[in-house]
Parts: structure tokens; C-alpha cells; sequence
């Protein structure tokens, strides 16, 4: 009797961990509530392959609920247990979906490694719809890191992978994934083709939510080939099928693209209805970006037509959404090195993880501190001001002999430090330009790199031709030089400095690069403000 008890209820746990795999994606609620109820019966009978299947499948649902502490959590420790059962099939998927969970943290260092490792896993048991999974994980890496060729080549490999077993779910995102590298490119036909493939493939199998996607990619397509009438025709396929879903951000971003396509066609009144639809269902659900770009568009309009009170009220609210958006991508990346440092955890032995433990407690600290510092930086609106404020605060963290933020000029192709800070004493503005290839902060700036140097005797070469007195102050042994950017938008460089050897690790250069952040937003704000006035 024991024999078909057992089948009977590994069978049954069985099939439903693979139901709610099935619709972890689509109907997340449903596949966590089947999960919890697999894993409670599958831990009553001990069934430790029924144990890691419903752990990764309460994984898959709260990574489709955006709830990525969760994700991370199941998904972790399903991975660890499908390898002591050896269900390297399964496994493959679970390395994939730790994959797509550093996506949507936007840790795409950790999401190409596991793409690159779910491949690896696949490859050794043959495992074609894994592969064809993992190339599209690697790709999407590429082309979000905008590596677009880099990204069609691994693409098209996992495309024929998919087309060869008719893994349709599979294919039709990879197809996405082709048609946006194009995208980015500025290949429209190329991407056309691809997004159209998607949405045909999407509308095959059913899955809404996806073609909605790459018929709103389509209308943008339209839109930059000009084609106003098709691109209205794609939004609108896109805009029904995402109220239906009830998708309130699809909703919001497809309402301000037909907001924008009236205002490239002149449509005012229409232009303003679906623009302020967008900034309504978006202020609805804090979805920042679409609220800081539809105000922007309207900002221009009315700037256009001369309506300086209207511009004003959403320049301010543009200004207002963009700072919101960028402190929570900030709360993100900060959210990811804790979910990191989880993962970690996980996988170390224990004495290595209380090193690690104590480590992270002492970056906490300062990420508390990092936070009220970015909150005094961005409350000035002096250039000037924000110079002195990050020197003092960045001496709190680091050893710190000198200090500098570059701002770029463009009209005239320099880099102004207003106020270059060594050992307290603070230098007259200095400019650099940015055609001499022998200075750190050109090339910092030019090339868009890192640059941390510990001996700077022996490091120089690396990055310049010719050591060169400095411009201001005195030869140092160590520094760090990073780019502050928003939104790949350049603003300038920012530099720590200091007269001994080996004096920043990766901790510091961390720490500087948290308060780029801060310093790039500031910078903005000040330049912005600065042009507010002028107006």
C-alpha cells in the first residue's frame, strides 16, 4: 500500500508545482496561493524535490509581484536545493529567473552572470528551451547596457534555438528583445520587423500582456519613421488590450506616447487630454519617469506657445517627478547591494559571512549617513555651495587630502572645477580642456570610465600618455575620479585625492560613487534653477 500512497502524492505535488509555474507570470496571486499550499504538503511528506519546485515557484510569483526581497529569498534556496536533487533541468529555469530578478533591480553585473551560468547548466544536460532562455537573458544584459550588436548576436543564437523546438513563449520575447536592440540602434525597419513578429507570436498564444507591449513598441517605431496614422493605430491596439489587463503603468505610458504623437501633429487639445490621462494614472501608482516626461512634454508645448505660466507650473512638476524618480532608483540600487549581500550570505562559509556581516553593517552606517548627506547636497542650489558641502561631508567617510566636482561646459568643451579643496584650502576656479588627453579628469569625463589609482606613479600610464604638474595644488599617490551623469545625460566629474599610497578600496570608491549620485541631481538642480532665473 505504501508504494501507490507515495506516487499518488509525489504525482499530485508534481503536477501542481508545474501549474503554478506555468502561471507565475501571468496570474501571480493565484500561482503564490497554489505554491504555499504545494510546500506545506510537500514538507509533510518530506518530498524534497516537491520541497524545491513549490519554493521556486513562490519565488517566480513574488518576482512577477515586484516583490523582489521575497523573490530573491525562494529563489535562492530553491536553486541550492534542485542541486543537491539534480533536477538541472529545473535548475536552468531557476538561474534564469535570478537573472530576471537583478534586472528589475538593475544589478546588470549579476543579471548577465546568472544568465551566463543558467546557460552554462543548460549546455552540460542539452536543455535546448533553457539555452534559448539564457540567450535571451544575456542579450537583454547587452542591449540594456546599450552593447546593441553584442546583443542581437547572442539574440539571434537563442531565436534559433527557440524556432528549432517551437518554444513560442520562449521565442516571442526574444523577439522583443531583437526589435529593441534594433530600436536602440536606430534601425527602424529591422526593428519593425521583429516587434511585429513578437506581437503576432504574442497574439498566438495568448499572452496580452506581452503583445500590448511590442504594439506600443511598434507605434513608437511609427512615430520616428514619421508615420503618425500607423503609430496612432499600434497605440491604441495597445492602450485596449493594457485597460483590459488593468496594466495601470502600460495604461500611463501609452497615454503619454499618443499625448506625444498629437503634439508632433499639432493636435493640441487632444495632446493635452492624454498627456494629463498619463500624469493621472501615473501619479496613481508613483510611476515617476512616465510623470517627469509627461510634464516635460508639456512643459515644451507650452513654452512653444508662449503660455509662460502654464510652462513654469510644469517645469516645476517635471523638475518635481524627475528628483523623485531618480531618489528612488537611488533606493533601489541601495535596496539591491542589501538583497546582495543576502545572496551572499547564502553561499559563504560562516566565517567568511561574519566578516561579510560586519562589512555590511559598517556600509549601512554610512548608507544611513549617505542619505542625510544627499538630502543637505540637493537642498543647495549654489554650485559653489554644493563644492563645499560634499568635501566636508565626503571627509566623514574616507581620507580625503583633496577634493573637486568638474562641471562641463558645452558650449565650449571644458571641464570648470569651482573651487578645487586641498587639505582645507580651497583654490581658485580652474578649467580644463577637454582636448588634453594628459589630465584624469579629461579622461574620466571623455571616455565616461572609473578611474582609481592607488600608486599613481606606477598607474598613470594606464590612463594617460605623460605624467603633467597638476593644474592646482600639489602630486598625489591615490585617487578616484568618476563621472556624474543623470539618465546618461553627462554633467561633469567628481574627485577624491589623497598624498598617500593605497588609500581607496572598493568600499570608498562605492561610497563615491553613492555620492555622484547625489552630487549629479544638485548639480542639475542648481544649473536648472540658475536657467530658471535667467527666464
Amino acid at each position: 500500500m505504501d508504494a501507490p500512497s507515495t506516487i499518488n502524492f509525489s504525482q499530485t505535488i508534481d503536477k501542481d508545482n508545474l501549474k503554478s509555474w506555468k502561471i507565475s507570470r501571468n496570474d501571480p496571486s493565484l500561482a503564490l496561493e497554489l505554491a504555499t499550499k504545494t510546500l506545506k504538503l510537500a514538507k509533510e511528506k518530506d518530498y524534497g524535490l516537491g520541497i524545491a519546485w513549490a519554493m521556486g515557484n513562490i519565488g517566480a510569483a513574488h518576482l512577477w509581484h515586484s516583490n523582489y526581497e521575497e523573490a530573491l529569498e525562494y529563489t535562492s534556496a530553491a536553486r541550492e536545493l534542485l542541486h543537491q536533487e539534480k533536477d538541472f533541468k529545473h535548475e536552468a529555469d531557476i538561474l534564469y529567473n535570478l537573472c530576471v530578478i537583478f534586472y528589475f533591480l538593475g544589478d546588470y553585473e549579476k543579471q548577465l552572470l546568472y544568465a551566463k551560468e543558467s546557460l552554462s547548466v543548460a549546455e552540460k544536460i542539452n536543455y535546448d528551451s533553457g539555452k534559448a532562455h539564457a540567450y535571451n537573458g544575456i542579450g537583454l544584459v547587452y542591449s540594456t547596457t546599450n552593447e546593441n550588436e553584442l546583443a542581437i548576436k547572442y539574440l539571434l543564437q537563442g531565436k534559433t534555438i527557440a524556432e528549432k523546438i517551437d518554444d513560442k513563449a520562449t521565442l516571442l520575447k526574444i523577439l522583443d528583445s531583437i526589435g529593441q536592440a534594433y530600436f536602440n540602434l536606430g534601425k527602424y525597419n529591422e526593428a519593425l520587423e521583429y516587434k511585429t513578429g513578437c506581437s503576432e507570436v504574442a497574439h498566438q498564444t495568448g499572452e496580452k500582456s506581452i503583445e500590448a507591449y511590442a504594439l506600443d513598441g511598434i507605434g513608437e517605431i511609427y512615430m520616428k519613421k514619421q508615420d503618425l496614422k500607423n503609430a496612432l493605430s499600434y497605440f491604441n491596439k495597445s492602450l485596449q488590450i493594457r485597460e483590459q489587463l488593468e496594466f495601470r503603468s502600460g495604461e500611463a505610458e501609452t497615454n503619454m506616447h499618443i499625448g506625444e504623437l498629437h503634439l508632433i501633429a499639432k493636435h493640441y487639445p487632444e495632446a493635452e487630454q492624454f498627456l494629463n490621462k498619463a500624469i493621472e494614472i501615473a501619479t496613481e501608482i508613483k510611476a515617476y519617469d512616465i510623470i517627469a516626461k509627461s510634464h516635460l512634454l508639456l512643459s515644451d508645448y507650452y513654452e512653444s506657445i508662449e503660455d509662460f505660466k502654464a510652462y513654469v507650473n510644469h517645469f516645476k512638476a517635471y523638475h518635481s517627478a524627475r528628483d523623485l524618480y531618480n531618489k528612488e532608483a537611488e533606493s533601489k540600487k541601495l535596496k539591491t547591494f542589501e538583497l546582495k549581500g543576502r545572496l551572499e550570505q547564502m553561499k559563504e562559509e560562516k566565517a567568511l559571512l561574519e566578516h561579510k556581516n560586519e562589512e555590511l553593517n559598517s556600509y549601512f552606517q554610512n548608507v544611513q549617513i549617505l542619505s542625510e548627506i544627499g538630502n543637505e547636497i540637493t537642498s543647495n542650489l549654489s554650485i559653489s555651495s554644493i563644492n563645499q558641502k560634499v568635501y566636508e561631508n565626503v571627509n566623514k567617510l574616507m581620507k580625503a587630502d583633496g577634493f573637486g566636482i568638474g562641471i562641463w561646459n558645452e558650449k565650449n568643451n571644458t571641464l570648470s572645477f569651482p573651487g578645487y579643496i586641498e587639505k582645507g584650502e580651497q583654490y581658485e576656479a580652474s578649467v580644463y580642456d577637454l582636448s588634453d588627453n594628459n589630465r584624469m579628469a579629461c579622461v574620466c569625463f571623455n571616455k565616461q570610465m572609473d578611474i582609481i589609482i592607488n600608486d599613481f606613479d606606477k598607474e598613470y600610464q594606464v590612463y594617460i600618455p605623460k605624467n603633467v604638474a597638476p593644474v592646482v595644488g600639489e602630486s598625489v599617490q591615490s585617487l578616484i575620479y568618476l563621472p556624474l551623469t543623470i539618465k546618461e545625460r553627462k554633467i561633469g566629474v567628481i574627485t577624491v585625492q589623497s598624498f598617500t599610497e593605497d588609500s581607496y578600496s572598493e568600499y570608498h570608491v562605492n561610497m563615491i560613487r553613492n555620492l555622484a549620485i547625489y552630487t549629479s541631481i544638485a548639480v542639475e538642480n542648481a544649473r536648472l534653477y540658475e536657467n530658471m532665473e535667467d527666464k
